[in-house]
């Protein structure tokens, strides 16, 4: 039973006066070493050790108030001098390991509202109930029967007072501690968002909404999880957020408040002491690049060399910012922790691949560049310019650069071409006689060259840091690193990655479309950097068949016509080879001769004879007017022209013959690919099966032709539509003419 106790060491001169539980020190007390050193501790233990909130006194006059785990200072805590001054911030054993204000300007990808409200999905749920009933675990995994399980408690010993014994009884010595807490009430009162931006912590719910209830010498057994947000995915940090919650109801025993040190409110607090000054000193020293200080301090401070400024950032961080990799060795030296991640979520590996991706894109807004936003393209909007979603993949983007391209050609062909290429040259021209004098031009000439070295000394600072143990596995935010090392399209960062573990088969997550790095390599702009990147990736043996989520493939599939039945039963998205079939501005982006070349490599590495919906490669690129890929399909000799598809495709000709085609291709491309096919040994005389129809290819565009020219009849009082699908009788009848001129 819990007892008010009182015990005076004579032998030792120590004065004890609490709760007992079993002979130990459990729950409020306080202790006096009554000798010389005198010190004092008020505050809570558990078994015999100091554990919970508590206030020490030294001989010296100075104390600290704050949380303490096993006897040692564990989380927030305040440490005052004799003279008033103070360390203010969390603490692991003697040292600070956090402090509570912003030490110095570190890149931010949550510089907005929103932004702050999307990181959240980043941050970890940490399951804040007590670690597993080992003698219920045991029984379990022996296969015991359930009489047998509910007595688990019987193998508890009454006699062990260590909580590290196994034989601990620590539900019994929990409740004379804690009481029980009603977890339905922690899970409801559990709300993170506070005016739709700041992580709502324990420290912000009312008292009254975590009540314990029942006896105190009772026990309730809690099945369903207490979750709460981490403010730092760092296990240290998770640690001590754990410890904090755990112990929420009695921070009273403390003057301050542990929400002032957690939300950087240190002017709350008084000047700050000498440890404190020393640890902003050593952050500054590695932002500033003073080595000679970051060795004075370390040897004269007890310091922490992964302390961190209340945002997270620690010595690495700042380092990385000025790219000294002198400095960045150094801390390597001093065995500082390489990845440990700000309370964004980003490393400094993280963080600098994220400064090479803002450099290349002279980024401006890393929060709408970097974190995924409902519209991607820049749009002006009360005079703002919505930065470009770098790592937009989606069909959307792609449709867009297609439509783009598409209304440029077709201004040319209108005549608007030979004075487009007239004006061009005259520019060029003039630009060419006035290079060595033109104001204008020298100036973006230096910024070029700027740039340029800006972007060496970054890409140095990552190969230094992925040599010296960097952890792209560990990088979650804004996506998995070994896809931020992707978006920066140089060979030699992917190699260097590769070399150190990098996961070859690493993917993005589902809400980003589940893209393995194949598909995403695949699908970056088209240089000899990416067509180097594929090769290297193919032979590190990545999985060439991983397919996207169906969320991800759906919107590529509208030229397939697929009916809205088929669409619901789909269950897996594409390969990386059928996402380059699909692509809606295919015949239209740069670098085409790479996409011949990838999809050339990646024909004798994919299983072709694996259908979508009854599609194969070549009718997907036949469906989608990418000529280029389906001249390439066909003169690999591992596609047959005549191959028998789905039973509502037919054949690759078939597909093309389907009259939903006039819709997405144009009628010149479709003309062309058909001479393609023919003239690679396509029958138009097989005969296909296409749902009830049966017959031949050249009897299937009759069959459509005879079709179309019966619906004219059900639009004769809908002139726009006739008219419209006159057109496309005409457009037809060509396809069809053609077709007859071929056999």
């Amino acid at each position: 039973m819990l007892s008010k106790f009182k015990q005076i060491s004579i032998e030792d001169l120590e004065n004890f006066e609490g709760f007992t539980v079993r002979d130990c020190y459990h729950g409020e007390g306080s202790y006096y070493w009554l000798d010389f050193p005198k010190c004092t501790y008020e505050g809570y233990f558990y078994a015999n050790i100091k554990d919970g909130y508590g206030i020490m006194s030294y001989p010296d006059c100075s104390t600290f108030q704050g949380l303490f785990k096993e006897n040692k200072r564990f989380g927030p805590g305040v440490f005052t001098y004799a003279d008033g001054s103070q360390d203010v911030g969390h603490w692991c054993g003697g040292k600070l390991v956090r402090l509570a204000i912003i030490v110095g300007e570190i890149p931010s990808i949550a510089t907005t509202h929103n932004a702050q409200m999307k990181l959240l999905n980043f941050r970890k749920l940490v399951d804040i109930k007590d670690e597993v009933e080992y003698q219920k675990y045991i029984l379990e995994k022996m296969e015991c029967d359930k009489i047998i399980l509910d007595q688990y408690h019987l193998l508890y010993s009454d006699s062990i007072k260590n909580p590290k014994s196994l034989l601990f009884n620590k539900p019994f010595f929990d409740g004379h501690f804690f009481g029980v807490f009603n977890s339905k009430e922690d899970s409801d009162s559990n709300i993170f968002v506070k005016e739709f931006t700041d992580v709502k912590d324990y420290i912000d719910l009312e008292p009254d909404s975590l009540k314990i209830s029942g006896k105190l010498n009772s026990s309730k057994k809690v099945e369903e999880p207490i979750l709460v947000r981490a403010w730092n995915n760092g296990n240290l940090a998770i640690d001590i957020l754990r410890h904090c919650f755990r112990h929420r109801k009695f921070e009273k025993k403390l003057w301050f408040t542990n929400a002032h040190i957690i939300r950087r409110k240190r002017n709350h607090f008084r000047d700050a002491g000498k440890l404190e000054l020393a640890c902003k000193q050593f952050l500054k020293a590695c932002l500033s690049n003073d080595i000679s200080t970051i060795k004075k301090i370390v040897k004269e401070y007890n310091l922490d060399i992964d302390i961190s400024d209340a945002a997270g950032n620690s010595a690495f961080h700042f380092a990385m910012i000025t790219d000294d990799c002198n400095m960045i060795e150094k801390l390597i030296d001093l065995e500082a922790n390489i990845n440990q991640c700000n309370d964004e979520g980003l490393t400094p590996l993280s963080l600098s691949l994220l400064k090479y991706l803002g450099t290349k894109h002279e980024i401006s807004d890393w929060s709408e560049a970097f974190l995924p936003n409902e519209e991607t393209d820049k749009k002006e909007n009360g005079g703002h310019i919505k930065q470009k979603y770098v790592f937009d993949l989606s069909f959307s983007h792609f449709k867009a650069v297609a439509d783009e391209k598409e209304g440029v050609n077709k201004k040319q062909k209108k005549g608007g071409k030979n004075k487009l290429t007239k004006n061009k040259v005259a520019k060029e021209g003039k630009k060419t006689k006035l290079s060595k004098s033109d104001p204008v031009q020298n100036q973006q000439d230096d910024e070029q060259e700027l740039k340029k070295g800006r972007l060496n000394n970054i890409k140095k600072t990552c190969v230094t840091l992925l040599n010296n143990g960097a952890d792209l596995n560990e990088i979650s935010v804004p996506m998995p690193g070994m896809f931020l090392v992707l978006y920066c399209e140089n060979f030699d960062f992917l190699k260097a990655a590769l070399s150190c573990k990098g996961n070859i088969n690493s993917k993005l997550p589902e809400e980003l479309g589940n893209l393995s790095m194949l598909h995403t390599v695949c699908l970056l702009p088209y240089s000899n950097e990416t067509l180097e990147m594929v090769k290297i990736i193919l032979i590190e043996g990545a999985d060439t068949n991983a397919k996207t989520t169906v969320n991800y493939a759906l919107p590529f599939c509208g030229p397939l016509g697929l009916p809205d039945t088929i669409l619901e039963e789909i269950d897996c998205g594409f390969t990386a080879l059928q996402v380059l079939c699909m692509r809606p501005d295919g015949e239209y982006i740069d670098g085409k001769e790479i996409l011949i070349e990838i999809v050339s490599l990646l024909i004798k590495v994919t299983h072709m004879k694996e259908l979508f919906q009854g599609h194969s490669p070549l009718s997907m690129a036949i469906a989608s007017g990418n000529i280029s890929i389906v001249k390439t399909l066909l003169q690999s000799n591992i596609i047959l022209p005549d191959q028998i598809l789905g039973h509502q495709v037919g054949t690759a000709l078939t597909v093309l013959l389907d009259p939903v085609r006039l819709k997405f291709v144009p009628l010149e491309l479709l003309i062309q690919m058909m001479s393609c096919l023919i003239d690679a040994g396509a029958n138009p005389l097989l005969i296909v099966n296409i749902n009830s129809f049966r017959g031949t290819s050249l009897q299937y565009a009759h069959y459509n032709l005879e079709n179309m020219k019966a619906q004219i009849s059900t639009l004769s009082k809908k002139k726009k539509e006739k008219q419209l699908k006159n057109e496309e009788i005409k457009k037809y009848t060509i396809i069809v003419d053609h077709l007859n001129r071929k056999i």
